[in-house]
């Protein structure tokens, strides 16, 4: 229990939401004037980005085991799909059991282990560059000091052993 973020998890559950609820409040005016046929693309893309994002934010602000709290960062999506079978207004219309209900139960929580992959590769990366940035100033400090006299020593002359 200790790896998973609390703070992480309420953070990415709230992105995640408002991303999704953002998307499908701009993609109302497309979704009423087009054909039936394409709304499962308007449903990949409100799923898609913000399961992603949010899957990063998770990694990012838990700062450990990132890909568990990117997984957990569509809690609150998946608990809402799961009310929407059991007894929500849409299982009544015949859309549980579809192709975009199930990539909305299980494709969020995948999506948002990818994000935290990203977020553990970037964090990968940035202690790797601070570690390269510290050896590279490291070295450039001993080779100045191997270079000044001790307390007490004439400086080497030019051209001497």
């Amino acid at each position: 229990m200790r790896s998973i973020s609390i703070k992480a998890l309420l953070i990415s559950n709230l992105v995640q939401l408002v991303m999704a609820a953002v998307i499908c409040w701009f993609s109302l005016g497309v979704v009423w004037d087009m054909d039936v046929r394409l709304l499962p693309l308007v449903f990949a893309v409100t799923i898609i980005p913000p399961s992603v994002v949010a899957g990063y934010v998770a990694g990012r602000v838990a700062g450990r085991s990132h890909v568990l709290n990117g997984i957990l960062s569509s809690s609150a999506w998946t608990l809402f799909w799961i009310y929407l079978e059991a007894g929500g207004t849409v299982s009544r219309v015949g859309f549980v059991g579809s192709l975009p209900y199930m990539t909305a139960l299980f494709g969020a929580p995948l999506l948002g282990a990818v994000g935290g992959l990203v977020a553990r590769h970037m964090e990968r990366r940035r202690r790797e560059t601070e570690a390269r940035q510290q050896r590279s100033s490291y070295g450039a400090a001993s080779a100045l000091s191997a270079s000044m006299p001790l307390a007490g020593e004439a400086p080497p002359l030019c051209g001497s052993p």
